[in-house]
């Protein structure tokens, strides 16, 4: 991986299939790596620069370097979006 890339976990909203999602990534520079249906989720490689571009695409909800910390809600949390 060069210097200038990072891993990064894209967080879909759930309103939109991720394989549509994870193509229009792939048109802005998004290297996919995988596309994770039963969690919303879609792992990949790209600059800091391009993930700004990402967070535009319909369907995002945020996101995030991979390795950061995520905090996942609590069974009382309302999950609805």
């Amino acid at each position: 991986m060069a210097a200038d890339k990072k891993n990064w976990i894209v967080i879909a909203s759930g309103d939109r299939p991720l394989n549509e999602i994870s193509v229009e990534l792939s048109g802005k520079g998004f290297k996919v790596g995988q596309v994770l249906e039963a969690i919303g989720q879609i792992t990949g490689e790209s600059s800091a620069e391009v993930s700004k571009d990402e967070l535009q695409v319909a369907g995002v909800a945020e996101i995030v370097p991979m390795g950061d910390h995520i905090q996942l809600p609590g069974p009382e949390e309302d999950l609805s979006w």
